[in-house]
C-alpha cells in the first residue's frame, strides 16, 4: 500500500499503532511546540510518555503500564530501535523522530525559563536532587524549578503530594525509571493539578552529570545503548542483551499475520488522548 508524506508542522505530525502499542512521530520542535500549547492552554495533568524497546517488552506484560499508555496524550519515540521498527512496519519515520530526553531537554529547559514556567522534578538520589536546582541554574538562571529525590515511600508520599502542591508546577517530570513512575503517575494523578506531567527516567542525572552521559552522536546512529550498558553493566546489561530476544515471538507473530504493511494518518491538531485514531497495519493480529 503506497505510504503518504507529510510535513514537519505540529498539526502534521502521525500517530502509529504497531506490536500493541501507539506512537506519535514527532521532532524535538513539534514536542516542545505541544507543551507550550498545553501550558498556555491551561491544559491539567496531560501525560506526554515515551516508548523505546524496553518499555514495549514491559508493556506486553505489565496491565498497570498499559493503563498509563492509555492516558497519555502523546507518545514519542525514545530510541532508534523503534525507529527502525516502524521502519520495518512501513512507517515513514526518519532519526528526526527521536526524541530521547536527553537530544531536546535542553531547549524545553530554555522555554520554560524565557516562558516563567514551574519545573517540579521527582527522581533521583537525595543528593542528586538536592544539587538539581543550583545545577541547573548555573545555565539557566531565572529557571524556577524545585526538585525531590524519587526514592519516596508510601509514607512519605502525601508530604510529595503537598510539596507539589504548594509549588504548583506547570510541569511535572518524573523520573523513577520503568514502571515504577508511571505506577506513581497514575496513582497521583487525581491529586495533581499540572498542565504536563512527563516520565522522564533518568534524564536529569544525565543532563548533570551524575550518570555518564553518552556522546549525541551515537543516539543518532542507534548506538547510545552501547555507551550506558558499558557505564552501567549490571543494571542495563539484562535490558539491552536479553530483552530484545523475548520481543522474537511478538515480532514474529505479526510478521505471520502479515502485518508489515501500514497507511498513516496526520494526527488531529488536538492530538487526543483516545488511541483509537490511531493509525494500524491493514491486516493481522495486533
Amino acid at each position: 500500500m503506497e505510504l503518504q508524506m507529510h510535513s514537519q508542522s505540529q498539526a502534521d505530525a502521525q500517530r502509529f499503532a504497531m506490536l500493541g502499542i501507539t506512537i506519535d512521530a514527532v521532532t524535538s520542535q513539534q514536542l516542545i511546540a505541544a507543551a507550550v500549547k498545553a501550558v498556555d492552554g491551561g491544559e491539567r495533568n496531560l501525560i506526554f510518555g515515551n516508548h523505546n524497546l524496553h518499555s514495549l517488552h514491559l508493556f506486553q506484560k505489565d496491565a498497570a503500564l498499559r493503563d498509563f499508555y492509555s492516558r497519555c496524550h502523546l507518545t514519542h519515540i525514545d530510541g532508534m530501535s523503534l525507529i527502525m521498527l516502524s521502519r520495518l512496519f512501513g512507517f515513514p519515520v526518519q532519526r528526526q523522530h527521536r526524541t530521547t530526553y536527553l537530544d531536546w531537554i535542553e531547549n524545553f529547559l530554555a522555554t520554560a525559563e524565557a516562558k516563567s514556567w514551574k519545573v517540579y522534578v521527582l527522581g533521583g538520589t537525595a543528593e542528586s536532587a538536592g544539587a538539581l536546582p543550583e545545577l541547573l541554574r548555573k545555565k539557566y538562571p531565572a529557571l524556577n524549578i524545585r526538585s525531590h529525590h524519587g526514592f519516596i515511600t508510601p509514607n512519605d508520599n502525601d508530604a510529595v503530594l503537598q510539596d507539589i502542591g504548594d509549588f504548583a508546577p506547570d510541569v511535572l517530570m518524573v523520573g523513577m525509571g520503568m514502571p515504577r513512575q508511571e505506577r506513581w503517575i497514575l496513582e497521583a494523578l487525581p491529586f495533581l493539578q499540572t498542565s504536563i506531567i512527563f516520565n522522564c527516567g533518568a534524564a536529569f542525572e544525565y543532563l548533570v552529570g551524575v550518570k555518564y552521559r553518552p556522546p549525541r552522536w551515537a543516539g543518532q546512529f542507534g548506538a547510545e545503548w552501547l555507551f550506558r550498558m558499558f557505564s552501567e553493566p549490571r543494571r542495563l546489561a539484562g535490558r539491552y542483551l536479553v530483552e530484545p530476544f523475548h520481543l522474537i515471538p511478538l515480532l514474529l507473530k505479526s510478521a505471520i499475520g502479515s502485518t508489515l504493511h501500514s497507511s498513516t494518518k496526520t494526527l488531529p491538531e488536538t492530538w487526543p488522548a483516545d488511541k483509537t485514531s490511531a493509525v494500524m497495519p491493514t491486516s493481522g493480529t495486533q
